[in-house]
């Protein structure tokens, strides 16, 4: 394996319409890099964000090539979900995750919404042209 990396980068949480800030009790984020293929593990736990519009979760250490990747989310506390829904992950050509819910019966998925306070762990993979 000549191309092989792993190391650590810090979590964001984000909103789309207004970035705001947050104040994280906990940031941990772990990666692997081999060849083009990162896979990642990403947590957080944050109070007091002022942020709106669509959550992101940013921080992921390479740029993603052009969003080819998925995620799922381990665990998910104190924000606002939908009833009866599933929650997914989403990676982006804008290098961030997007936690995405569909209805159990299903449709058409949407975003969930910021929220100024939360407890996410996800992991996921991606592809990047670094």
């Amino acid at each position: 394996m000549d191309d092989y990396e792993a190391g650590t980068f810090t979590p964001v949480v984000e909103g789309s319409s207004v970035a705001g800030s947050a104040t994280y009790n906990v940031r941990e984020g772990r990666y692997t890099k081999v060849g083009n293929l990162v896979t990642f593990q990403w947590y957080a736990n944050w109070t007091g964000g002022t942020g709106s519009g669509t959550l992101y979760l940013k921080g992921l250490p390479f740029t993603t090539n052009n969003g080819n990747g998925a995620g799922s989310i381990g665990e998910i506390e104190n924000i606002k979900t939908p009833a009866n829904t599933n929650i997914g992950l989403r990676i982006t050509a804008s290098n961030l995750a997007l936690i995405r819910y569909t209805s159990e019966s299903g449709g058409a998925s949407s975003s969930l919404a910021y929220d100024g306070a939360g407890y996410i762990i996800a992991s996921g993979f991606y592809y990047t042209d670094q």
